[in-house]
């Protein structure tokens, strides 16, 4: 029965079932017994040698398996640090792009109220000025947490990160989105 059940495992290439009925048999009947007849001696030796490569096969597979799951983790790390150093340089870029557009409407403002003396368009101005400053406290303060959230592997981020992917996708846009930057 063991020897059916090994032929039946090998026919169905479950290696591990079938050493498993290997060992059964061989434990029962042994190629060294003298109580064997030569030619099924002969087979239960063959069938150990058939053990003894399955065995080999399994943990050379499990030495590959191994082998390629560390070799997928470095590239995985390697691939997670680019990417969180990327996405680092585009939110220093955002970083640039925010402060040079404030700076250019805070210059803006000044010689508008420069310009104009005292009066409404005066306050006009002092108002946009603070208007200002505070808008860039808000965007950097939002721009800092977003850089915090991509040292963390803030899983919002990540997630985000793959629907815009997928929607640039399906509307057909291969291509990485480009941050707006000023030549």
């Amino acid at each position: 029965a063991w020897e059916r059940l090994a032929e039946a495992h090998e026919a169905l290439r479950d290696i591990s079932g079938a050493i498993l009925a290997y060992e059964q048999l061989l434990r029962i009947e042994p190629p060294d017994d003298p109580r064997l007849a030569p030619p099924l001696a002969v087979k239960r030796g063959i069938q150990e040698l058939v053990l003894i490569s399955h065995r080999r096969g399994l943990a050379d597979a499990a030495e590959v398996r191994e082998g390629l799951q560390q070799g997928l983790q470095q590239v995985e790390q390697v691939s997670r640090e680019t990417l969180t150093r990327r996405a680092l340089e585009d939110v220093e870029s955002l970083r640039r792009v925010v402060d040079e557009d404030i700076g250019l409407l805070e210059r803006a403002a000044a010689e508008y109220e420069i310009g104009t003396g005292r009066g409404l368009r005066s306050s006009f101005a002092s108002r946009a000025m603070r208007d200002l400053s505070t808008l860039r406290k808000v965007a950097f303060s939002d721009i800092n947490t977003l850089q915090l959230q991509i040292l963390r592997g803030d899983p919002t981020v990540t997630l985000l990160r793959d629907l815009s992917s997928r929607l640039l996708a399906a509307a057909g846009g291969a291509a990485e989105p480009q941050m707006r930057t000023r030549d």
